[in-house]
């Protein structure tokens, strides 16, 4: 398997959130829970 890294898990919160327009405050443990969401629900598109 090849694994690729580009950016940072804040940049992964930043495209979940870009519709939203909220992803100016950064809040590691809602950023945090963010990402386990995403991941949990398949939503892959932010990774």
């Amino acid at each position: 398997m090849d694994i690729r890294l580009m950016g940072s898990d804040q940049r992964i919160v930043r495209c979940a959130r870009v519709s939203f327009a909220k992803d100016t405050f950064v809040d590691e443990f809602r950023d945090k829970k963010l990402i386990r969401y995403l991941f949990k629900h398949k939503h892959a598109s932010p990774f």
